[in-house]
């Protein structure tokens, strides 16, 4: 599957990436979850097949009144002066609590972040960013597809972002899939991924999300590896929490898993 669609304003990326074809794309383009996947797709590993909604077609979704939320959520006005406290929100004085030293009040964090998903869940898709998940979705073969978040700010050395954003599984009509997008961008602005990005000094006016559209497996068994243990950094362990079934009830905490840890070294 080629590259379809373009970027607003007919430049820069295409809309639609078939993941065996992202290995070179940017984080920025591609957002980390679908980069790595088509690295791996890329060195011959059995990523099951898919294509990845670019930045592009978020970005052309996005509505106005976004950036000046995010800019509030940023400790600054449009103008870069300090936002300050909106109309009814109580003082970060009153509360007793701050974000990430901005001096923005948890629950004024989480109004603004409540804000953004509902702006972006009431924002129509854009025809032309509809047709090209259409079009790719009909290429796949249609069927029962995972519809996974991939945000720019994820799997970075510092912060991973690991279920801070939105993925559905079991997916199933072209309707469902563009829905499941729409869901996904909006859990951008999830109230954990807002105050995680706040935590990490990462930039709400600057993040993007990508979309990724897999063909779903009949998995008997799943989970996550890391490569390093996440508890205590080590490097020469490799920790492995499993389950039957999709991997998805490991990620969302819904089971208990089977734990392993490995000596690599």
């Amino acid at each position: 599957m080629a590259s379809e669609g373009a970027g607003q304003g007919g430049d820069g990326p295409g809309l639609v990436v078939d993941l065996s074809r992202l290995a070179s794309a940017s984080l920025a383009t591609a957002g980390g979850k679908a980069l790595n996947l088509g690295r791996l797709a890329a060195a011959d590993f059995p990523v099951p097949p898919g294509f990845c909604l670019t930045t592009a077609g978020y970005r052309a979704a996005a509505p106005p009144e976004l950036d000046a939320i995010a800019a509030r959520l940023d400790g600054a006005g449009l103008d870069g002066t300090g936002a300050g406290s909106f109309d009814g929100a109580r003082s970060p004085e009153e509360t007793g609590r701050y974000d990430g030293g901005r001096g923005l009040a948890d629950d004024d964090r989480n109004h603004l972040a409540r804000q953004a998903r509902e702006a972006v869940l009431a924002a129509p898709v854009p025809p032309g960013v509809e047709a090209a998940v259409r079009g790719a979705y009909a290429a796949l073969g249609s069927g029962k597809v995972a519809v996974r978040s991939s945000a720019t700010a994820e799997d970075l050395p510092f912060a991973s972002f690991a279920g801070q954003q939105d993925s559905f599984m079991d997916v199933d009509g072209a309707d469902a899939v563009v829905q499941a997008v729409r869901r996904c961008w909006a859990s951008l602005w999830t109230d954990r991924a807002v105050a995680y990005r706040s935590t990490n000094g990462i930039s709400h006016r600057e993040v993007g999300l990508a979309v990724v559209v897999q063909r779903m497996v009949d998995a008997t068994t799943a989970g996550v590896l890391f490569t390093a243990n996440p508890v205590t950094g080590t490097r020469n362990q490799t920790v492995i929490d499993a389950s039957a079934g999709p991997g998805q009830a490991v990620v969302s905490g819904a089971v208990n898993p089977d734990h392993f840890v490995v000596e690599t070294a």
